[in-house]
């Protein structure tokens, strides 16, 4: 499972949109199970991958969760 981007800064209230993908054992694309979204140290994400950075300057971690395995992003707002 793979998150892009891996990284990113954002302005205070900015959105970016994480895109999840996964991929065998030979790198050879498969399809995405259902995927569950989350964000820990402030901001919002949506079921679609859409983060919203919070009003005030920090970081923040968006993870998401899919066929038994996980990937996450850093965020410095």
């Amino acid at each position: 499972l793979t998150l892009t981007p891996g990284a990113v800064t954002l302005a205070p209230g900015a959105t970016r949109t994480f895109a999840a993908s996964a991929a065998d054992q030979f790198g050879r694309a498969m399809p995405l199970p259902a995927a569950v979204w989350s964000v820990t140290g402030g901001g919002t994400v949506t079921a679609a991958g859409a983060y919203t950075a919070p009003a005030a300057a920090g970081t923040a971690t968006v993870t998401v969760a899919a066929g038994g395995r996980t990937a996450s992003a850093a965020v410095t707002v």
